[in-house]
């Protein structure tokens, strides 16, 4: 969600990009549920966070959260052209390590069908782009969320926004892909 998980305070403040200082959300997310077997299950994020870091791997298992690979990556159209410094470096790290092995979105620009680093891309969908992947695979946060056990489920989250002038320069999208990887 939109909360800070570092302050606990809203993570979200529009407008003015980097320089903004109202605080627009405190917290949002996806809830979801499901019967599974006999009984409702429900997860996600919102005030309180089901979710934890990382994919769902091929055995069932969850991969590490404490990976420093599974991360929000943030990617912008141009970075190439900023000054040298902090910001560039973040942007270009980002770019080059776009987790495509973990399901982030990306250009087939040889038209293989595989993904090879150093000529296909990342996708731009807005001119600027934030992916990160997560997991309901923790029964303690799974409980303590909304009193329910984990189901195996992998979510996607894809944020992007435009940088333009008009209606489109004014909103923020999010596109969540949830993938059903538990026996259920």
């Amino acid at each position: 969600g939109s909360q800070n998980p570092n302050s606990h305070d809203s993570g979200f403040y529009w407008p003015g990009g980097e320089n903004a200082t109202i605080p627009a959300i405190f917290a949002d997310g996806l809830i979801w549920g499901a019967n599974v077997g006999k009984e409702v299950r429900v997860n996600g994020a919102t005030y309180r966070y089901g979710l934890q870091a990382g994919k769902i791997l091929s055995n069932g298992e969850p991969g590490n959260p404490q990976d420093p690979r599974y991360k929000i990556y943030k990617i912008r159209k141009g970075w190439e052209t900023l000054p040298p410094g902090e910001q560039k470096d973040d942007f270009q790290s980002d770019y080059e390590n776009w987790p495509v092995e973990d399901g982030a979105p990306w250009v087939d620009v040889d038209g293989d069908g595989l993904f090879t680093r150093g000529v296909d891309e990342p996708e731009f969908v807005g001119d600027e782009v934030l992916w990160c992947v997560s997991n309901d695979m923790d029964p303690s946060r799974s409980t303590f969320t909304y009193g329910t056990l984990p189901m195996g489920l992998e979510q996607h989250t894809l944020v992007f926004g435009f940088q333009r002038t008009g209606d489109l320069g004014d909103m923020v999208f999010k596109k969540y892909t949830v993938i059903n990887k538990g026996t259920s």
